[in-house]
């Protein structure tokens, strides 16, 4: 996974009953309402904000 822009944090969720890993990409940290630091990022009403991210998958045998 590269954060290409926008994305600062991400989460990852693996249940041990399945197959699969779930990739979460996030614009601020959980609870970032919360927290009184610079990772809550604020858009005006009207603007926009652009995040992109990409997977790459590879076979490594």
């Amino acid at each position: 996974m590269e954060f290409r822009e926008g994305y600062s944090v991400a989460i990852v969720w693996a249940p041990p009953e399945k197959e699969l890993i779930c990739f979460e990409p996030m614009t601020a940290r959980t609870n970032a309402l919360v927290f009184e630091d610079d990772s809550l990022r604020l858009v005006e009403p009207g603007a926009s904000h652009t995040a992109v991210f990409s997977i790459t998958v590879a076979d490594i045998d």
